[in-house]
């Protein structure tokens, strides 16, 4: 499979990308993620209509969407070490929450209990019931997110995997093909820090989605005037995943280190490595020591190297350190005798042996 998932979500400069709550419910106690009912649900005796009216309302309120994408950012990618570890659980929502729309194959296990089958995207949209389908929307959204993740972090063997496992799940095609989602696949372009967003035009008679819309491209500097806002994505804060406050063994710390080798180079920066060792300040200092001598480089040599250069050296040096060797035979004796558990998933067993 020579395929790579897109930079963007998919839909050519639309997404591929799901927490149980209402769309309209972002806020209170229950929040985006819940799993509270929207508070504008349609009455029992509501028209088939009329509620797929107000769905395609909702799924193109941008702020309503926005909230729920931050939420699925932190869940899918913040909280996961590694594009690894989001694509595992990415798969776990798609296998759990992904409804089938079309007359195309299920996927493997589905389970039609936990899962609807719908004959087209009208029909799920007009899903009467809320929790179903806004858990389905959610996976539609955990798809975006992860999509991106694995484009940017990934490696090709990871892509590759990906693109093949979605390959098994024709909603996201059917889903991808419907401009009404344009609006999630903009929402976590931009969450996700990947290429400019493409104009969001305001949903259909105002409402707080437009409102959000026209504060965002005011706050971009469009300027005044009418018409569809433009919100463009021109920063990008580098972050690496922060290390615990205690290591279990050498081992443990060598692979978080590697791993920061292994994430975008955009995050290679003095900054993010010392924000991500705020609990472990011993090598935080370390890392200072090490930039004030220069790295043991001539003036010259040092002012040559890019500062993502700089942080690759210096984590390398400071691995080659550890002694990998020694820990080497450790590792491989307790991950041959460990044994996974029946009910344990993927990303915990690899959770386990890292």
């Amino acid at each position: 499979a020579g395929r790579t998932p897109p930079s963007t979500p998919p839909g050519g400069g639309r997404g591929r990308g799901g927490s149980r709550g209402a769309m309209g419910d972002s806020g209170g106690s229950g929040g985006a993620a819940s799993g509270a009912a929207p508070s504008t649900a349609p009455a029992r005796g509501a028209s088939r209509a009329s509620l797929l009216d107000q769905r395609k309302k909702e799924v193109k309120d941008a702020a309503v969407v926005a909230s729920l994408v931050k939420t699925v950012y932190a869940e899918a990618w913040t909280n996961r070490a590694g594009a690894a570890m989001s694509s595992g659980y990415g798969k776990q929502v798609l296998k759990k929450k992904l409804c089938h729309i079309g007359d195309g194959d299920k996927p493997d296990g589905f389970d039609p209990s936990a899962c609807q089958t719908y004959r087209d995207v009208d029909q799920f949209l007009a899903e009467p019931d809320e929790e179903m389908f806004f858990d389905a929307i959610k996976a539609y959204v955990v798809t975006c997110v992860v999509s991106c993740r694995v484009a940017k972090e990934g490696s090709q063997k990871l892509q590759d995997k990906w693109t093949d496992f979605l390959d098994d799940y024709p909603t996201v095609e059917e889903l991808e093909g419907e401009d009404v989602f344009d609006t999630i696949r903009a929402q976590v372009t931009i969450c996700c820090g990947m290429n400019a967003a493409p104009p969001l035009p305001p949903p259909p008679g105002g409402g707080p989605g437009a409102a959000a819309a026209a504060g965002a491209s005011g706050a971009s500097g469009g300027g005044g005037g009418g018409g569809a806002s433009v919100i463009n994505v021109n920063t990008y804060k580098p972050k690496l995943s922060a290390m615990p406050k205690n290591f279990e063994s050498t081992s443990q710390e060598f692979r978080h280190m590697q791993s920061w080798l292994t994430s975008d180079v955009r995050n290679h920066t003095k900054e993010a490595v010392s924000d991500a060792c705020l609990m472990q300040l011993r090598i935080k200092d370390e890392l200072e020591l090490w930039f004030s001598n220069k790295g043991g480089h001539t003036p010259a040599d040092w002012a040559a190297l890019s500062e993502a250069e700089k942080i690759n050296k210096w984590i390398t040096e400071r691995c080659s350190k550890l002694n990998a060797s020694v820990f080497a035979k450790e590792d491989y004796i307790a991950v041959k005798n460990y044994q996974q558990e029946a009910t344990a998933t993927v990303p915990e067993y690899l959770a386990e042996i890292k």
